[in-house]
Formats: C-alpha cells, structure tokens, sequence
C-alpha cells in the first residue's frame, strides 16, 4: 500500500457548491491512485484546512462519499474515514428502498440473483483456472469451522456467491450482486436448523466447484439454481429494515 501525504489536497476554488468539490477531489484523488483502498483520510480539521473551507463541508463531503461507497467513517480507536471499494451501495440503498416500500419482494430478489449468476457461470465455467478452483474451495471450507452460527453463515454464503461472480471479469455484474447479497445480509435472515442449513450450503457449493472443474455449464446453472432456493427455507428476522446509512441531504452527490 503506497504512502500519500496530506500536501496532495489542494485548497479548492469556491466556485460551486463546496460539498460537490470536496467530492470531486477526493473522488478523482482515489481514481489517479492517489489515494488506495484501505488508507485513512486525513482528519476532518485537517482537510478542512488543506481544503481552505469549513469543516461543516468536508464533513457533508465525507457523508456523501460514504453513501456512495468511496469511504467508510468508522468510530472507536480506529476512528476516521477510510478509503473502501463499496461502489454497490447506491445500488443498494435504491433496492432498499424498494423493498421497504413494497414495491419488490424477497421473491424478486432471488430471481435477480439467479438471472446475475447464471449469466456468470457461462463466463466463468470456460476460463476458470485451477487457483480460481481453490480460492473458492477455500471459501467453502469456512462453513465447517463453526457450524452454529447463522451469522457466519450468511457471510460466508454471500463471499462465495461474489468470487464466483467476480470470475466472469464483468465489474457490473460483481457490482450488482454484491448489492443483492449486503441487502439479504443486512435483513438478518433466521433459521431453526442452522447447522443443517450450513451443512447444506457446504454441499450446495462443493457441487458447483466440481462442476466448475469439469467445465459442465449446464449442470453448473442447475446446481446454482438450487442453491439460490435454499435462500426461500431462511426467514427473514422481523426488525424496522435493513441496516443503512443516512441518506444525503438534498444536493448531495450518491454515484461516482
């Protein structure tokens, strides 16, 4: 991870909305490399005084960049904004909000996922190489070691669905995916069987890598389109919605 210093910011030209510029910046400083993922921003007082505006901007500025994906704004002894790669969250909160409103139901979720993977696995089944093989058996494994929690469960479900994803090469796709699986996470689903259901799962996937390896497209779609399924035997815990962030005020920018 390279190095970069607070001279990088530069003071900003007061000509347009503050928040919007603040953005811009640190949006094209990430896009040049200036700035990589997992690197911490400077604090607030300290952009602000680099920036030549107030810390009132740069916090909008930082708020709007974490809607987006660009920063998360963590508390505690880590506390500050750090540069991720969540460029799904907008595409998250819109279903979100789609969901919340009923305009979508679980059910339409799932179809969305089966018609991103299965589209995938066409990609993926004919360039798949052999660490590709491991790197998603090893996901895999995860599963066994603690087979109670359900938690660990939807997390270890939703890293395998992405590297799978993520195989084809087609940064969209990986991109609308990942929405998909951080809105199923973020529900908190339930189940009375969880270490059935873990140890189904386990199977589930061990049956698509083998039919990866084999380059058998066909029985790939099939085996996916049964894994997707077991998602209807979870239930969703009741709870007031997923887990989000504040939405922007008006004016603020949501996409890259």
């Amino acid at each position: 991870m390279s190095a970069f210093t607070s001279n990088a910011f530069t003071p900003l030209k007061k000509q347009g909305r503050l928040t919007e510029l603040v953005v811009s910046q640190i949006k094209n400083m990430i896009f040049s490399k200036g700035i990589e993922v997992g690197q911490k921003l400077p604090p607030e007082r300290e952009l602000a005084d680099r920036l030549n505006i107030s810390r009132s901007a740069v916090r909008e500025g930082l708020r709007s960049l974490e809607y987006s994906g660009f920063v998360e704004i963590r508390r505690g002894r880590a506390a500050g904004a750090y540069v991720v790669n969540h460029l799904y969250m907008p595409l998250y909160h819109s279903t979100t909000d789609l969901l919340e409103s009923g305009k979508i139901e679980i059910r339409q979720i799932l179809e969305a996922r089966m018609a991103i993977e299965c589209f995938s696995m066409h990609r993926v089944a004919g360039r798949i190489r052999y660490r590709d093989l491991r790197r998603l058996e090893a996901i895999n494994d995860e599963f066994l070691k603690n087979p109670a929690d359900v938690s660990r469960l939807i997390e270890i479900n939703s890293r395998f669905h992405v590297a799978l994803t993520e195989l084809s090469g087609n940064h969209l796709i990986t991109m609308m995916l990942e929405s998909l699986m951080r809105l199923m996470a973020d529900m908190g689903f339930s189940s009375s069987r969880p270490a059935g259901s873990i140890k189904t799962a386990h199977r589930s996937h061990a049956a698509i890598i083998e039919a990866l390896r084999q380059k058998d497209v066909s029985r790939c779609e099939k085996l996916l389109a049964t894994n997707i399924e077991l998602s209807r035997e979870l239930r969703p815990q009741i709870r007031q919605g997923p887990r989000r962030l504040r939405k922007p005020k008006r004016g603020w920018i949501n996409g890259p």
